[in-house]
This record gives structure tokens, C-alpha cells and sequence, in this order.
């Protein structure tokens, strides 16, 4: 696992990240591809601060199509949260660690995600800024969070979806990174599967676990919920911590857990080649999910105090 002892700042990356994009036009393409095919050449919306697509278009020298702002449109409603965005950020900042949004930007969807992040975070580092004018992975982009962040390069996390312009850029600048990847079974070092396990990576994993159990145990559909924690890996206790809790006799902690598992009172499940408990058991019978193990809360942020 990729040492993170040393963080002070977590940059995440928005589109793929920490937001959704559920109805992609392209305009953006489509408007690149006829300035290069009139004039050779082009700009890149994500450097520039040209508020509007048709003021964009008129500065490539082009007009702009009628369908281009309508797609736009249509990009800019259909952006919506993450699973997970907005617990995750107010989880790492009530650890005393600055949050910043970290993202190639065209101007218009800045409005968008300020009005869906900006609350949430200390910084953001928008490409298409004045003060920032660069994309991903450039170096000059990294020059650019950290200044915003106020932190040495080494201490900051960047999370992201893309491992070229997220991880690649962020190693380069001297800072840690995380490859966002859910399609990812069985994560290496560097990479997580979704946004809660950016906490289990900082060591803030007890208080998420927390956090993320009490949403199971209070969701409508409790077996997609209970479902998504065992995936996350974020609602299981090994063996030891499994009879601690339910206070068996540590010289026979494996014979009392086989009875358990022959009540159906615990389920066991191997990861890694070691044995491991669920904390939350759905029972398909009753259609309801159960605590079956005590939570942990060894470490309770202040958000939950």
C-alpha cells in the first residue's frame, strides 16, 4: 500500500471522481474538430477563461452551431454526485486535512461543480483559471495545487480516475497519488475501487466505517447497500477482532465464531486467504439488514461526536 502517513491534503479530481456526467454530447469535439479542419489549428476550452461555448467558437474563428450550446445545456443538467462524494470530503476534512478540487475544466462547468462542491472543500484548482491556465498532468498544473493548498508537494493526496493526468502528473510533481478504478477486483498499491476507501488508504477508516454501516442499516434497499459494503471491503473484522467483539474466550476465538456461523448468526467470508466477518448480515428472508458484529469506532471524528 502506498504510504500515506504524511498527508495534509487530499486533491480530488471532479468528472469520473467525484461527480457523474450522465448525459455526455461532446459538444466541445464537435466544435474543436471544425475549427481544425477550417484553420489548422485551435484552442483548448480547458485553458481558457472564454465564459460561454459561443464566445469559445468566435475566438477559434468559427461560428458556433446552434445544437453546440443546446448539448451543453443538456451536459450541464445531467452532472450530478458520486456515490459517496460528499461524506467522503466532509469525513477527511473533520480530520483536520485541506480538500481541494483538483480538474481540466472547461469555464462553463465551473458554475456547476462550485454550486455542487464548493461548500465542501478548501481550494480548487480549475484548469481553465487565470491564475492556473494548465492541464493535467503538467507540471506547471501541480505548481499550481499546491500554491492553492499551502502544503509541501510530498504532503499532499491526489484521487483520481485518470492514471496518466491524475497519478502520473501528481507522482511527477513530487505528491502521492490514488487510481480511482472500480473495476479493479482486487486493488494493488495505488489504487482503490471507489471513494470511500480514499479513507481507509488516510488511516480514517473506523469513523467511515461508521458512517458508511449507519447508511446501510438506514437505506431502503438494504441488500444493494449491504452488498456495496462487502464489495468496499469497508464492513468486515478479521477473526481476532471478530471474537473480541463478541467477547469469546481468546483460547477458543475459532470454535465459538464455527458456532456462530452453524446459528447463521455470522457469515464468513475469505480475503486475501485470511478468514473475515461481516459486520452487517442482510437475511434475505425478512429483506432487512442487521448488525450481527458491534460496530468499531475506535477513532470518532468530530462530525459524529
Amino acid at each position: 500500500m502506498t504510504d500515506l502517513g504524511n498527508i495534509q491534503a487530499v486533491a480530488f479530481d471532479c468528472f469520473g471522481t467525484l461527480l457523474i456526467m450522465r448525459e455526455p454530447r461532446n459538444p466541445w469535439k464537435h466544435l474543436l474538430a471544425e475549427a481544425r479542419r477550417r484553420h489548422g489549428r485551435t484552442l483548448d476550452p480547458r485553458r481558457e477563461p472564454i465564459g460561454t461555448i459561443e464566445a469559445f467558437a468566435a475566438a477559434c474563428g468559427i461560428g458556433c452551431r446552434p445544437e453546440w450550446p443546446r448539448d451543453l445545456d443538456i451536459e450541464l443538467a445531467s452532472i450530478t454526485l458520486a456515490p459517496g462524494a460528499v461524506d467522503i470530503l466532509r469525513h477527511i476534512r473533520a480530520y483536520g486535512l485541506r480538500v481541494a478540487l483538483a480538474s481540466n475544466l472547461a469555464p462553463p462547468y465551473v458554475p456547476v461543480v462550485t454550486s455542487l462542491l464548493g461548500d465542501l472543500v478548501d481550494a480548487t484548482c480549475f484548469s481553465c483559471s487565470d491564475d492556473v491556465r494548465a492541464v493535467k498532468p503538467e507540471a506547471k498544473f501541480f505548481a499550481a495545487l499546491q500554491t492553492k493548498l499551502a502544503v509541501p508537494a510530498e504532503n499532499i493526496l491526489m484521487v483520481g480516475d485518470s492514471a496518466a493526468s491524475d497519478v502520473d502528473g501528481a507522482q511527477s510533481a513530487g505528491m502521492k497519488a490514488l487510481h480511482v478504478d472500480p473495476a479493479v477486483l482486487d486493488p494493488g498499491p495505488g489504487q482503490i475501487r471507489n471513494l470511500y476507501e480514499t479513507s481507509m488508504a488516510l488511516g480514517l477508516m473506523d469513523g467511515m466505517e461508521w458512517l458508511f454501516r449507519k447508511d446501510v442499516l438506514n437505506a431502503e434497499d438494504h441488500r444493494a447497500r449491504t452488498q456495496a459494503c462487502v464489495l468496499a471491503g469497508l464492513d468486515l473484522v478479521n477473526e481476532k477482532d471478530a471474537g473480541h467483539l463478541l467477547r469469546l474466550d481468546p483460547q477458543k476465538v475459532s470454535k465459538g465464531l464455527r458456532v456462530r456461523e452453524e446459528q447463521k448468526e455470522l457469515i464468513r467470508l475469505q480475503r486475501g486467504g485470511a478468514p473475515f466477518y461481516l459486520q452487517a448480515q442482510f437475511d434475505v428472508a425478512i429483506a432487512q439488514a442487521f448488525p450481527v458484529v458491534r460496530f468499531i469506532n475506535r477513532m470518532k471524528p468530530p462530525l459524529m461526536a
